[in-house]
């Protein structure tokens, strides 16, 4: 994982259940780097260097012997290789910090044990849990955005192809300003393939709310002559919301469908 979308991720799992934006940005490292997914050779060559270093940051006073680091990797393997290495550092930071609880976990008169590993990485697993659903969550969530995202782009294209083509044949087709669909307004206009001279956009307006009156009374007047079934089925616009929706069709009849000269191109 990209470093800034790791820091978009950890902070939004921190503020959804209050961890630190730092153990989420770890547990999600350790688990992209599994132990148990790396090279086994190179898993135990790892851990051999790292496990007594961390043992002598976090109380132990003595060099491990090499049977206890022995062991220490195969509990680590055995046990906790859905880790990675990196958690392991955190497992004993949290445990000296306070973080996580763990009785009988301390290193008296400065020995490290297997015994007392195995306690804190249980204890730190079971407090790594939580976090880590909430991070798969909104990993997935936020995969899914991008190939949402995606395909909405693609899509998008795909329409910017096929849109002018679509619109020259229409323009062939259509013989009325009810023919035109009312969405196409904000996409021509949004493409600058049309343009207003003064006061032209109002004069279409008036015009628009005009034959809206007269499609009122017609709908009203079927209304009137539907059962009672039927006329709760019925919704009637405003004049004023049918008045906008005809003045869009209206436009592109105009300015597109009876204009010989039109072609999709923007306006200068």
């Amino acid at each position: 994982m990209q470093k800034q979308s790791l820091q978009i991720l950890s902070k939004t799992v921190s503020e959804k259940i209050g961890c630190t934006k730092l153990k989420a940005s770890v547990v999600m490292q350790g688990y992209e780097n599994q132990l148990r997914k790396m090279d086994s050779i190179h898993a135990i060559k790892e851990l051999t260097i790292h496990v007594p270093l961390i043992a002598k940051e976090y109380g132990a006073r003595f060099d491990l012997s090499p049977n206890v680091v022995q062991e220490a990797i195969r509990l680590i393997l055995k046990k906790f290789g859905k880790l990675g290495l990196i958690e392991i550092r955190e497992a004993y930071r949290e445990f000296a910090s306070g973080e996580i609880k763990v009785q009988g976990a301390e290193m008296y008169g400065g020995e490290f044990n297997v015994a007392n590993l195995g306690k804190v990485l249980t204890a730190y697993c079971e407090n790594r849990s939580k976090v880590l659903a909430e991070l798969l969550k909104q990993k997935a969530e936020a995969e899914a955005e991008l190939i949402e995202a995606e395909n909405h782009r693609i899509r998008q294209e795909q329409f910017d192809k096929s849109f002018p083509i679509l619109v020259m044949k229409k323009k062939q087709e259509f013989t009325h300003w009810s023919d035109v669909p009312a969405h196409w307004y904000k996409i021509i206009l949004s493409k600058g393939w049309i343009s207003f001279e003064e006061g032209e956009a109002n004069e279409i307006f008036e015009e628009a709310k005009g034959i809206a009156k007269i499609e009122l009374r017609k709908k009203e007047s079927e209304r009137s002559q539907s059962s009672i079934q039927e006329r709760f089925k019925m919704t009637i616009p405003t004049e004023e919301e049918l008045a906008k929706r005809i003045a869009r069709q209206l436009t592109i009849f105009k300015k597109v469908v009876q204009d010989p000269d039109f072609l999709p191109i923007e306006k200068h």
